[in-house]
C-alpha cells in the first residue's frame, strides 16, 4: 500500500517537478554537446593541418624528383651526344 501511494503522489508532483527542472537539465546537455562539439572539431582540424602539410611534402618531393629526373635527362642526352662525336671522330680516324 505505501508503494502504491507513493506512486500516486509521485504522479500527482511529477509533472510539476518536470516544469521546474527541464530547463536546467535542457541547458546542462547543451553545455556537454557543446563541449564535445569543440574537441571534436579541433581534433578535426588538427587532423586536417597534418594531411594538407603532409601533402604539401609529399607534392614537394614529387616536383625535386622531377627536377632531378630532368637534370638526369639533360645529362645523359650530353653524354650521348658526347660519345656519339668521340664515335665520329673514332670512325673518321680508321
Amino acid at each position: 500500500e505505501f508503494i502504491k501511494a507513493t506512486r500516486k503522489e509521485f504522479v500527482k508532483h511529477l509533472p510539476q517537478i518536470a516544469a521546474d527542472q527541464w530547463q536546467p537539465i535542457y541547458k546542462a546537455v547543451q553545455e556537454c554537446f557543446g563541449t564535445y562539439e569543440e574537441r571534436a572539431i579541433e581534433r578535426i582540424s588538427g587532423d586536417i593541418a597534418a594531411r594538407r602539410l603532409e601533402l604539401s611534402s609529399l607534392v614537394e618531393k614529387k616536383q625535386q624528383n622531377e627536377i632531378n629526373r630532368e637534370q638526369t635527362v639533360e645529362r645523359l642526352k650530353a653524354l650521348e651526344d658526347s660519345i656519339q662525336k668521340e664515335l665520329t671522330t673514332l670512325q673518321g680516324m680508321v
